[in-house]
């Protein structure tokens, strides 16, 4: 894939606050067609669950590519998160 279209995906679900990634994670191979994100303002718990998404994606390959996490305040920013 090229840049361009890597900068286009758009999450179509988010997982406000994931916590520790179980709803995000049961999301992924539930909702294969959909881009999901978990949203989690704790830096130490938000690297928890992207290694615990990079360890999924080594252990069952084909799963587990359409969802992500990011460290982010969703009480300030969760706007940009929706087209305007």
């Amino acid at each position: 894939q090229n840049n361009a279209s890597i900068m286009s995906v758009r999450p179509t679900v988010l997982d406000v606050g994931c916590g520790f990634g179980g709803l995000t994670m049961a999301l992924s191979p539930a909702l294969p067609d959909q881009t999901i994100l978990g949203l989690e303002i704790r830096a130490k718990v938000t690297e928890y669950v992207r290694l615990r998404i990079v360890a999924q994606r080594k252990e069952n390959p084909t799963q587990f590519r359409n969802c992500s996490v990011m460290r982010t305040n969703a009480m300030k920013y969760l706007p940009n998160f929706f087209a305007k």
